[in-house]
């Protein structure tokens, strides 16, 4: 079962706040007290949310922004998950420490802004791994079962049960 976090946004509690080693969610989900969730973040049975990690949803003009965390996933310590539309990390994911996730390519709001497009959707395939310090940048799926190395930064799709790896992400091998 899936739960809005939304009404229980008091249970997770900052660093200064002196709150309990981790806020438990459904008796399965666990957030860990210094994490910050803003906006609509969404959180599966049996995730974990690191230390420090940050999920942020903030809508823009397109309608409401959403991070969905799936069943069993894990997001890493110091993780950084933004959404001006809608970042999915499905059942089974495991985001490491330091990675940056994010659906949008910068402050697209802003007057005279020149770039790609400003935002579009990320989903982190079921049971794939995100290793240490990867950046997933906008419009990126990363298939089920893919693993994307430490470091690697992703601009482009990444096929299920692959590997890549540098900057930018290039096709490593193919997992079996």
């Amino acid at each position: 079962m899936v739960q809005d976090l939304l009404p229980v946004r008091r249970a997770v509690r900052s660093l200064t706040s002196g709150g309990p080693a981790s806020a438990r969610l459904n008796g399965a989900s666990s957030v860990a007290p210094s994490a910050v969730l803003e906006g609509r973040v969404v959180i599966g049975d049996g995730a974990v949310i690191g230390d420090s990690a940050v999920l942020v949803a903030a809508g823009e003009a397109a309608g409401p922004a959403e991070v969905v965390i799936g069943e069993g996933a894990r997001i890493g310590r110091f993780t950084t998950i933004t959404s001006q539309t809608r970042v999915t990390i499905e059942a089974g994911a495991v985001v490491g420490d330091l990675t940056v996730i994010t659906d949008h390519w910068g402050p697209a709001s802003r007057p005279g802004f020149v770039g790609p497009p400003a935002a579009r959707p990320v989903v982190v395939g079921a049971g794939a791994r995100v290793e240490h310090g990867a950046v997933i940048c906008a419009g990126v799926t990363i298939g089920a079962g893919a693993v994307v190395a430490a470091g690697a930064v992703v601009v482009d799709d990444v096929p299920p049960n692959a590997a890549v790896r540098g900057n930018p992400a290039r096709m490593g091998t193919a997992l079996t």
